[in-house]
């Protein structure tokens, strides 16, 4: 997901900077198109020539651009297989191999064709969709005027404006683990809980993250499980010794990185240091997942690649990466605190008509195949009903090394 933030940076910022001084905009998410994403997979799969005329194909027998989108990213198996026999279509409908910003100048004949019929500008040929997530309460003057905004800025983008419900953080295996393994859950007291997402080392010590709303504030005394799953066996496993302090901003702040100084938030993770009387799994799992590989980079992430996570309420899923939020909005429920983020990983179901994640979530980390196994790419902090979001693994492991911890999984 690199070239989306690449791309945030280099062409979105200006409709950024003018959108985000509304405080009804949430954010604004990044998507690749999927027909875009399936051209690359063909290419990487048929070669470009065998791709080219399978799109000309598919595409005139489809005819119309916004049925072609859905059917190109279809994970429906009656549909794929329908169309397989009369079509070649890879098993991955988008490319194995990690995308650049180079990338976004290879696109398909039928290109024009497509975004012809689907209703997009016919300056606006990047394969990049710019949604803008407005609040669900915000007004019909509002709106129309963040509307003229994005055609007054004539920038070329294919830009969608969209009422989505507020972004909340998931604060289940929820009996005591023994040994301790990721993906169980913990808590704080009586007033916060969420999910262990994995357990680290460093040298002898074990050390457990999760998000630092979930364990706000050093020397919390950590319980397994949290005291509000299961009152009658909750045991300490160990205390926060560091995390990020998490910066609010009220209601009416927008959520602006550019040239507003609202708070922005880049991180949400608390690491806890678990006490001797809490033995580990060894090596270091997470449940139903395993021992982990390593550390995905974002640069290797894709729309589409599979993700698996072991959390408290939903238990263990299978998801898909779908975009990156730059930047987005959450609100914590326990505090009532909003909290804007510079940028989010956004994450939903095969058919995206299911919640992806659950209250409780907070925490669990998502795990992507990786080398001879799965790796960890990101850690749950939230959802708004129809997507989740998590923060990048990568990022995680960049904290820790500014704090001075040398961590392995």
């Amino acid at each position: 997901m690199q070239f989306l933030l690449d791309y945030a940076q280099e062409r979105v910022r200006p409709l950024s900077e003018a959108a985000l001084l509304s405080p009804a905009v949430q954010g604004i998410i990044l998507e690749p198109d999927p027909v875009w994403l399936y051209w690359l997979a063909l290419v990487d799969y048929a070669g470009r020539t065998r791709a080219g005329s399978i799109g000309d194909q598919l595409f005139r027998h489809l005819s119309y651009g916004p049925f072609f989108s859905e059917i190109a990213y279809s994970s429906n198996p009656r549909i794929r297989g329908r169309l397989s026999q009369a079509f070649w279509i890879p098993e991955n409908l988008s490319p194995s191999r990690p995308i650049t910003s180079s990338d976004l100048k290879d696109l398909p004949a039928y290109w024009e064709g497509y975004s012809r019929e689907a209703g997009w500008p016919e300056q606006a040929r990047d394969p990049i969709v710019v949604k803008v997530r407005l609040r669900p309460d915000i007004s019909l003057q509002d709106r129309s005027r963040l509307s003229e905004l994005a055609t007054a800025q004539n920038l070329g983008l294919r830009v969608v404006f969209e009422t989505h419900p507020l972004a909340v953080f998931y604060a289940s295996p929820r009996v005591r683990t023994v040994p301790l393994v990721g993906g169980v859950s913990i808590g704080v007291g009586t007033t916060h809980d969420g999910t262990l997402g994995g357990i680290v080392r460093d040298g002898s010590k074990c050390f457990g993250i999760t998000c630092s709303h979930v364990v706000p504030n050093n020397q919390d005394i950590v319980d397994q499980p949290a005291q509000a799953d299961n009152s009658g066996s909750p045991a300490p496993i160990g205390k926060r010794v560091a995390g990020t302090t998490m910066v609010g901003s009220k209601v009416t702040d927008p959520c602006n990185p550019y040239n507003i100084a609202t708070p922005i938030n880049t991180l949400d993770v608390a690491l806890i240091e678990i006490n001797g009387t809490a033995p580990v799994s060894n090596p270091p799992e997470i449940r139903k997942v395993g021992a982990l590989t390593g550390i995905v980079p974002r640069s290797l992430l894709n729309r589409g690649q599979e993700v698996v996570f072991s959390g408290k309420s939903s238990g263990h899923k299978r998801r898909f990466l779908k975009g990156v939020g730059v930047p987005y909005r959450m609100t914590d429920l326990v505090t009532g605190n909003i909290h804007c983020f510079l940028h989010v990983l956004e994450f939903q179901t095969s058919s995206g008509k299911r919640q992806p994640a659950k209250g409780g979530d907070s925490g669990a980390w998502l795990c992507s195949r990786y080398g001879t196994g799965y790796g960890w790419t990101g850690m749950i902090i939230g959802g708004d009903g129809p997507d989740a979001y998590a923060i990048f693994a990568d990022g995680i492991e960049q904290w820790w090394k500014a704090q001075g911890f040398s961590l392995s999984l």
